[in-house]
């Protein structure tokens, strides 16, 4: 198992038809024995900027794919690992959308070429607005 901490920043840039956002990412993660977390092995850092192209297809559809280098640090900067993810944004209503999506991940490092591909569904939602509670303070029920 793992321990990961990380510390990101987002930016967003658009033009007549597309929004951009670019979102370096620093990494710390650190390897735990299975008997004793408490326990650590290995410790990695990345710096892990990614770059994502999201457009709206209708009102109620985006498509996005982004690309997303792991470089270790480790007396220099160097590419470890690569992720790509391809997706969908539906939105079920207002503050709902489900979001099928796949990864890819070519490991380009190692001695044997392989990649790995994820395929998921993930939902993204405001909890408030879901269970009918208006987020304006001036609002008397």
């Amino acid at each position: 198992s793992y321990h990961r901490y990380a510390l990101a920043y987002e930016r967003a840039f658009r033009t007549k038809s597309l929004k951009m956002y670019l979102r370096p990412m620093v990494q710390y993660q650190q390897q735990a024995a299975l008997a004793d977390v408490e326990v650590s092995y290995k410790s990695k850092a990345y710096f892990r900027p990614r770059f994502t192209v999201k457009k709206a297809l209708s009102e109620k559809w985006d498509l996005y794919v982004y690309g997303e280098p792991f470089f270790r640090l480790k007396s220099g900067l160097y590419i470890d690992w690569w992720q790509n993810s391809l997706g969908f944004k539906y939105q079920v209503k207002k503050d709902l959308k489900l979001n099928p999506y796949i990864i890819w991940q070519p490991d380009f490092s190692r001695k044997s070429f392989r990649t790995n591909f994820i395929y998921g569904v993930d939902v993204e939602f405001k909890l408030g607005k879901l269970i009918g509670k208006d987020d304006n303070p001036s609002s008397v029920n």
